[in-house]
């Protein structure tokens, strides 16, 4: 024990055989015992700052004030800048701990608050922990990549187009599905299916058997379309004006005027 604790021990148990009971010696007894060892409480009863927070000063009834933005306090912080926030993390505001970017997001500098967003072209997965660099993650083919992209497949091209570039960030990069050819699957890199025998596939066929008006449809009558048909020969009305020779195109519905007969008309 304490020598001094000690001899103030002693020195209330004697005072407590001399004082008169009229005097309160019980209460005095214990207020005074109370006060004494309150006084001489060591440094082991004060409590570590609390984690997130700071105490920067002695004698303190609670911690300062809360850990800085891009940093993060464990406990027993002397200062608001106890560790620095690490590369792929962010630090708020009285961070206990730095945490970890999401995915679709990235950090590659220390001491940050927040993570930042993955660039369009690009996707940041935290599968195998959070992003620091975006670069190695370019969008695959088949795919596209706006803002904040969190894993490669999120974002397909839909049937009836197809990607086989890397890098694309919007759908409109979706190249349309060529002539002759069905783009009938989510995510494709190249047209491989031809279009369905009786049907032709102008642009833009989302299946074999179509039905997507001039693009993409059935064959019509007077015409026989095999497989892989891309487009419908064109058949024309002749009507003659003297020199003039007018076609009319029963496919495009476009008039063509010839000035003489041995002209030919591009549709």
């Amino acid at each position: 024990m304490n020598e001094n604790l000690a001899s103030g021990l002693s020195l209330i148990i004697r005072l407590f055989f001399h004082i008169p009971l009229q005097f309160g010696i019980w209460h005095f007894f214990t207020q005074s015992l109370r006060l004494l060892i309150n006084s001489y409480r060591n440094e082991t009863d004060c409590r570590d700052c609390t984690p997130g927070w700071y105490c920067d000063g002695s004698g303190l009834p609670v911690p300062r004030g809360l850990c800085a933005p891009g940093y993060y306090c464990t406990g027993r912080a002397k200062d608001p800048n106890q560790h620095e926030c690490p590369r792929g993390h962010k630090c708020p505001e009285g961070s206990p701990n730095p945490v970890p970017c999401e995915a679709g997001r990235y950090q590659n500098e220390t001491t940050q608050a927040t993570c930042r967003i993955c660039p369009p072209g690009f996707y940041c997965n935290d599968t195998y922990g959070p992003v620091i660099s975006y670069g190695q993650f370019l969008c695959i083919e088949g795919h596209y990549c706006p803002e904040g992209t969190k894993y490669a497949e999120e974002f397909k091209c839909p049937p009836g187009t197809f990607n086989n570039r890397t890098g694309m960030d919007e759908q409109s990069d979706c190249r349309t599905c060529t002539g002759g050819m069905v783009c009938d699957e989510w995510g494709l890199v190249t047209p491989y299916k031809l279009c369905g025998a009786g049907y032709f596939c102008r642009e833009g066929a989302n299946s074999t058997t179509p039905n997507l008006g001039e693009k993409a449809d059935i064959c019509p009558a007077g015409f026989y379309c095999p497989q892989g048909t891309g487009h419908l020969p064109v058949t024309f009305i002749e009507v003659k004006f003297g020199s003039w020779l007018v076609l009319w195109s029963t496919r495009r519905k476009i008039l063509c005027m010839i000035m003489g007969i041995s002209k030919t008309c591009k549709i």
